[in-house]
């Protein structure tokens, strides 16, 4: 292909000596980094489609942005002074989650000998039927792995959110070593906390959160660019009123020269056929006629092979007979 970059065609002779099949977790990584730039796989199976716009931001994306312009996070469970304790992953998951309160409708079970009324839990923001009530602070940081599960399998939680989620996990294997240990009990410290000794009911959460003020942050970061465009589209326009006189009144001429000389390209194409048509017509008869000649050819030779064949046969049955006969006298 002559439009391929020579920088990038060298990139990929380069890369021709590695091999087929990576190891440790690095094809987990290209794949979920694939699918965090939206792609996935098409529903026939033949190739690979777009499930958003890659233009647009993922939530990752927003999240990094919150994190350098020091945005809200928008969450009450996650706030924006925990992103430099918490990883990318955790900060995301926690986000998609909020406080919630239990009521008899969530009795299942043994919940109804051990959780009260009013009890503090946390809920998925995007199917709201998913509710957990931890009663410790242990078994709140053992429903991390439940949280996780629900995030993949739920139906309501957006592809990208799932997509971002993964994604952001393989982060998370290095900014693990520089947080040191104990960071995830610390953070659910933190949450069990706010859960159990504060009160979210006046929290706004209509108000606009970090995802949407840094989707904005980027509009306008990339707006002057499309302001450019749109001032160069003015332009044109602006060029293409000023020529309109001059193309309607000129457009008329132009349309009766194209007529004729399609009725000019029409009759010398008509022609061209039939001459093609007579041509080909010529050319049948002839090979017909070749081939009638031939076939009689070979027909007439076979027959003559087939009668020399015969009297050679016969004639020398009766020589080797005399012969018999003549040697039987002597």
């Amino acid at each position: 292909c002559g439009a391929i970059p020579d920088s990038c065609r060298e990139r990929l002779r380069s890369l021709k000596g590695y091999g087929s099949k990576p190891e440790g977790d690095s094809v987990e990584y290209w794949i979920d980094s694939a699918k965090e730039l939206g792609l996935q796989d098409s529903s026939d199976g033949t190739g690979v489609t777009f499930y958003r716009n890659p233009v647009e931001k993922s939530p990752a994306d927003c999240l990094d942005i919150e994190k350098s312009e020091s945005l809200p996070s928008g969450s009450f469970i996650m706030r924006s002074e925990d992103r430099t304790s918490v990883t990318d992953s955790m900060a995301l998951l926690l986000k998609q989650f909020r406080p919630c309160r239990f009521q008899a409708s969530d009795r299942r079970g043994s919940r109804s000998r051990d959780r009260a009324l009013g009890s503090p839990g946390i809920y998925c923001v995007h199917c709201s039927k998913k509710r957990y009530f931890p009663v410790t602070e242990k078994k709140l940081i053992d429903t991390l792995i439940l949280m996780k599960t629900h995030m993949n399998t739920c139906s309501s939680v957006p592809e990208d959110v799932k997509s971002s989620l993964c994604y952001l996990q393989h982060r998370s294997l290095l900014q693990k070593i520089e947080l040191g240990a104990q960071w995830k009990s610390k953070i659910f410290k933190k949450v069990w906390n706010r859960l159990h000794h504060e009160d979210w009911s006046n929290f706004d959460y209509s108000s606009p959160p970090g995802l949407v003020k840094a989707l904005s942050i980027s509009d306008e970061q990339d707006q002057p660019e499309e302001s450019g465009i749109l001032t160069q589209r003015e332009s044109l326009e602006e060029t293409d009123h000023t020529s309109n006189y001059t193309d309607n009144h000129s457009s008329s001429y132009a349309v009766e020269d194209d007529v004729d000389n399609d009725e000019e390209e029409a009759s010398e194409a008509l022609r061209g056929m039939q001459e093609m048509i007579k041509a080909a017509a010529i050319w049948l008869s002839e090979r017909d006629a070749e081939q009638e000649t031939k076939q009689a050819r070979t027909k007439g030779l076979g027959q003559a092979k087939n009668r020399q064949g015969f009297r050679g046969g016969r004639g020398g049955g009766r020589g080797g007979r005399v012969r018999s006969a003549s040697t039987s006298t002597t």
